[in-house]
């Protein structure tokens, strides 16, 4: 305050009048990041869940190249919306109509070429209702945030201490509800605590929901700085999770996409992203520092989308699905942004061929979208339990159960006794299997029937989860084929000497 400028998140809560006059008044959560260029990084740290952006532009600045550089982290982590608030009208030396152009040309062949553009003045007033009417118009033609994910994240970006009370953390919830005396999680430590107390816009609440500014006190939790911690504790960056539905990892496989508003810049920012550079990864409030390796390029150039990994120096807490930013080392400028496709990967597996294959179909697809993703996992993994698919993503479990069921009905994939197949696959072990028994039985008439161990030999070695043998066996008893004494014969087979004996 004293230096005139935001430097730390700020947060407010703003009512806004409902467009219908029957309806109560919207709660909206703002959060106000700082625009300087020297305190992007912290700007960042409170993008993890913002519905609508709203970028403030001075009429007697223009657009900055810090207005720039917030425009493209919107885009990289994929906000749908944005309002243009064309402040300090009052003080233009330019006609309002020039500088309405000025902004829609910045605005031209981008996804908010559509966007409001509302010329604003605080000492006089103007404009200011007309861009509270228009945050409530979009606002309300927004989808409600999805309650049913089950997978509540809290990204941290205050922790602090409160007399008599303990460790609270705020942040903005997403991807579920949290409600208080729940047992929650501290990632990526792992640090098991429990919800004492809960607030919503300053006031006590017993329930949270998606989309919503929250302060949490969590029980027998040590601020990450405490002296006194005999744990890591809890800080700016940290998530806080309903249960261990992701693993937090070091690495992870994404496709990255640089802007092509850079091209032809003159900026650092402008320039190829080298393979192997040493950068931070921005996600949520986390600030990891990292490497970046690509799949098949030297560098990522302005306008490129292509597959790398990044091989962080501590674990992240990301899950599949997640969007990200990647700034340089230095913390100076916003260099890409990324879709993360595989966050248990590893660098021995990174160009191995079914990798390659995995990552490249979720990397054409026009959005990481869960059944290309989907898909794409089975493909890569031929059969696994059910449980384990997409297991790690933001996708909630019945989202993913419908998908399953809308794969299995256009015959992507099959589903038995809880093991997912790919669809080509299950037909080729199962032929696999007949093929089997029946040479089996040729050269060994004798004999009852091809020993059960001896048909899981014969199939392939990824068929590793035991249901999915046993699926493959209940498939062939329920053909032509029966089980007796731990062996299988074709039905109606006699067992008879062969040729030489008789």
């Amino acid at each position: 305050r004293k230096r005139g400028m935001t430097i730390e998140l700020g947060f407010a809560e703003l009512q806004l009048p409902s467009p219908f006059p029957t309806s109560p008044p919207m709660h909206v959560g703002v959060i106000d990041v700082p625009g300087h260029e020297d305190f992007v990084k912290n700007m960042v740290a409170g993008m993890g869940c913002v519905h609508l952006g709203l970028i403030v532009v001075a009429a007697d600045d223009g657009w900055m190249p810090q207005t720039e550089e917030h425009f493209q982290i919107l885009e990289y982590l994929g906000v749908q919306r944005l309002v243009i608030a064309l402040n300090k009208i009052d003080l233009a030396a330019e006609d309002e109509d020039f500088l309405r152009e000025v902004v829609q040309d910045e605005l031209s062949g981008t996804a908010y070429e559509k966007a409001p553009i509302i010329a604003t003045s605080t000492v006089s007033g103007r404009g200011v209702s007309e861009l509270k009417q228009t945050l409530a118009s979009i606002l309300d033609g927004l989808p409600n945030p999805p309650d049913f994910f089950g997978k509540p994240r809290l990204s941290v970006d205050r922790a602090f201490s409160v007399k008599g009370h303990g460790t609270v953390v705020t942040g903005s919830l997403a991807d579920g509800c949290f409600h208080a005396e729940q047992s929650v999680v501290v990632q990526p430590q792992g640090i098991a605590t429990r919800i004492r107390s809960m607030q919503c816009f300053g006031r006590a609440a017993e329930s949270a929901g998606p989309g919503t500014r929250v302060a949490i006190n969590l029980a027998n939790v040590a601020l990450r700085s405490s002296p006194v911690s005999t744990q890591e504790g809890v800080g700016r960056g940290d998530v806080v999770t309903a249960g261990n539905f992701g693993k937090a990892g070091r690495v992870l496989d994404a496709v990255i996409a640089k802007s092509k508003r850079l091209a032809g810049g003159r900026t650092p920012a402008s320039k190829p992203l080298k393979h192997g550079a040493r950068v931070r990864l921005h996600h949520g409030s986390a600030n990891v520092p990292g490497r970046i390796f690509f799949l098949d390029r030297p560098e990522l150039k302005p306008g490129q989308k292509i597959i790398g990994e990044l091989r962080l120096e501590r674990t992240a807490s990301v899950l599949t699905g997640d969007r990200f930013v990647i700034r340089d080392w230095a913390e100076m400028h916003t260099l890409a942004g990324g879709v993360a496709l595989d966050v248990q990967a590893s660098a021995r597996r990174f160009r191995s061929e079914r990798q390659r294959t995995y990552l490249e179909t979720c990397r054409r697809s026009p959005s990481a979208d869960l059944p290309t993703m989907m898909r794409a996992q089975i493909v890569r993994e031929q059969t696994l339990p059910e449980a384990e698919v997409m297991q790690g993503s933001r996708f909630s479990s019945q989202e993913i159960h419908n998908c399953a069921a809308m794969l299995e009905k256009k015959g992507n994939i099959l589903r038995r006794k809880g093991i997912v197949f790919e669809a080509n696959y299950w037909k080729t072990q199962l032929s696999a299997a007949t093929n089997a028994i029946n040479r089996f039985h040729q050269t060994h008439p004798e004999l009852l029937g091809l020993p059960l161990s001896q048909l899981r030999d014969c199939l392939d070695k990824r068929l590793k989860p035991q249901g999915a043998f046993n699926a493959i066996l209940d498939a062939l008893t329920k053909s032509d084929f029966i089980v007796q004494s731990a062996a299988i014969q074709r039905s109606g087979f006699t067992s008879s000497l062969p040729p030489n004996l008789q």
